[in-house]
């Protein structure tokens, strides 16, 4: 089992944390994620073969223990430079610091759309779930996609910039050169493609001040009520 953990650095399920479940897991390290070495990531193993195995095809399939640039096999080159590598030992330190920061951007968002809890959905986070707040999700049930994306502009006329939620693979014009029969996957997909439409993700920057999120619910709210 390949465990994609990239933005859930922190999160856990029945006090399990993300990233302990597979046979190997990957996190992101992309600048914008919880962590941060610009780009990159790590991954997880438990198993020291393949551990090794890693280890000599993250250096152009070179052993560290082998003759110097002496190939075994053919392969790319994936490691980190020092100074990511600092970056990233440094954030670790202060993990819990930088998750409590995105937790509570989170939490301020709950706060302030509390009116709105029957018309929206948000990360999930409960007795069970403890979310890491990547970024912050907003799926509106009821709204119009018109209405969203009226919200949409003018969060960005206000100088805040939403994303839009991730689109289904299929929709991708890259992976429809796969199919050319691509629009079949719509009507089999029905949720990923409702979902791309009808969510956004707030910004969820560790800058974000309180005073901020209030005006960004704000708008939220008024194109909602």
């Amino acid at each position: 089992l390949l465990e994609d953990a990239a933005e859930s650095l922190g999160s856990s399920i029945n006090t399990k944390k993300s990233g302990s479940f597979g046979d190997a897991s990957v996190f992101s390290f992309h600048r914008t994620k919880t962590l941060t070495t610009g780009e990159g990531g790590a991954l997880l193993l438990n198993n020291k073969k393949i551990y090794q195995k890693c280890r000599m095809l993250r250096d152009h399939g070179r052993h560290p223990w082998s003759k110097d640039l002496f190939n075994e096999e053919f392969s790319f080159k994936y490691m980190p430079s020092n100074l990511q590598a600092s970056l990233a030992c440094s954030q670790l330190k202060k993990i819990k610091l930088l998750l409590k920061l995105k937790r509570n951007i989170f939490q301020n968002y709950k706060n302030n759309l509390k009116k709105l809890e029957d018309e929206i959905v948000m990360n999930q986070d409960n007795d069970k779930v403890i979310n890491s707040c990547w970024s912050i999700i907003i799926y509106f049930k009821n709204l119009k996609v018109k209405t969203i994306n009226k919200i949409k502009n003018e969060l960005i006329r206000k100088r805040f910039f939403p994303r839009p939620f991730f689109y289904p693979l299929t929709y991708i014009p890259a992976y429809r050169k796969i199919d050319k029969n691509y629009r079949k996957f719509k009507n089999k997909n029905p949720v990923a493609y409702k979902t791309y439409k009808r969510g956004l993700v707030l910004p969820s920057s560790y800058l974000l001040k309180k005073n901020e999120i209030q005006n960004i619910c704000k708008i939220i709210k008024a194109f909602s009520t």
